[in-house]
């Protein structure tokens, strides 16, 4: 079998690494895959293991055209037997393309908000859409409102478990901002951006004790600056937030170094590939209701409302101060990780491109 995953994203956001991290599952299944994506864009980079092509420019619908005519040129050329696209704006060039060589096109969308129920909507679904793929489980019944013959399938995103780290790297990591292995560690990795909610967990901790409790932010500036968020610390933990606002490569060290992971988003969340990687890490999570969030969750930690600076006061310290509770997170997440690995995600990608019928 030979896909073509059309990833044409501007940034690398979550449904980037959707798209790039399923690549890399099915390659690892044998499954040759080629990515589409836009020149100059940064999935170019990041997929140095998977072939790439950028001689297509999805990012203008007046480009539709050429488009269709490039795309069904290379999908003969190279015998393209499915085209995956991960993104809007390509599908018309790339559904049209599909259906007219005759092979399924699949559109995976990672998108929070349901599909619309307009015209418009219906004649891509009914016109060359073959399959859907969704982040989102209740989007199953949403688009069988719209198109009840259309396959959907609820696919999360897979994960791959990280070598565990050894109690004198873990030492060694906590070091660095002088945390002892008898201080409580919370690891909260989300952009520097108004729906992450950092000014939720800034409040709640105006009324906690700093004593032993130290908070590790990882992100990058999305409309808030470094120089904001730490505006916004509260006196008592000036000394006990940490940020790290640069390219990491031993993320996952810092996870696993750290007894918790925090999730305080507002909304979104359709991916979540943070709760994943925590997952992976084995952290007991504490994590708003938002997004997909509550459906995957489970019993590996806490769910609270978003907004909510005195259930996040409440859920830290009860995590914090129960170490049978957080053992027994560590282990379920860990389990969780093994069932989303990236072995199922391309299992059940796979399974779902074969149960379509090519026109």
């Amino acid at each position: 079998m030979r896909v073509l995953h059309i990833i044409d994203v501007p940034w690398y956001n979550a449904c980037a690494h959707y798209g790039l991290q399923i690549c890399r599952a099915l390659a690892n299944k044998g499954i040759e895959v080629i990515i589409a994506a836009n020149p100059g864009t940064p999935i170019l980079d990041r997929a140095n293991d998977i072939e790439t092509v950028s001689h297509i420019d999805f990012s203008s619908p007046f480009h539709h055209i050429s488009n269709y005519r490039k795309l069904k040129e290379f999908i003969k050329d190279r015998s393209i037997d499915i085209v995956n696209g991960h993104r809007g704006e390509s599908n018309v060039p790339a559904g049209l393309a599909a259906k007219a060589v005759g092979i399924p096109f699949v559109r995976t969308r990672g998108d929070i908000r349901p599909p619309r129920n307009t015209i418009f909507t219906k004649l891509q679904l009914k016109g060359w859409t073959d399959g859907i793929i969704t982040t989102i489980s209740s989007h199953i019944a949403d688009y069988q409102q719209i198109m009840p013959s259309l396959p959907v399938a609820y696919i999360p995103l897979g994960i791959e478990i990280p070598p565990p780290i050894s109690a004198d790297d873990k030492q060694s990591l906590r070091a660095e901002w002088n945390i002892s292995n008898d201080d409580f560690l919370v690891i909260f990795v989300a952009r520097f951006s108004e729906i992450k909610g950092h000014d939720t967990l800034f409040r709640a901790l105006k009324k906690m004790d700093s004593s032993n409790l130290h908070i590790l932010l990882i992100g990058y500036e999305q409309g808030i600056s470094r120089s904001k968020l730490e505006g916004t610390i509260p006196q008592n933990f000036r000394d006990n937030v940490h940020i790290i606002d640069r390219k990491i490569d031993n993320i996952s060290d810092l996870m696993q170094a750290s007894d918790a992971g925090l999730i305080l988003s507002k909304g979104s969340e359709a991916i979540s590939r943070t709760l994943m990687e925590y997952f992976a890490a084995g952290l007991p999570i504490i994590a708003t209701e938002v997004g997909q969030i509550p459906e995957i969750l489970g019993n590996t930690g806490i769910l609270i409302p978003h907004s909510n600076p005195e259930e996040t006061k409440k859920a830290i310290e009860t995590v914090l101060s129960n170490q049978q509770l957080r053992n027994s997170f560590s282990i379920k997440s860990l389990e969780k990780a093994k069932q989303n690995s990236l072995n199922t995600f391309a299992d059940q990608t796979i399974d779902f491109y074969n149960s379509l019928n090519t026109p």
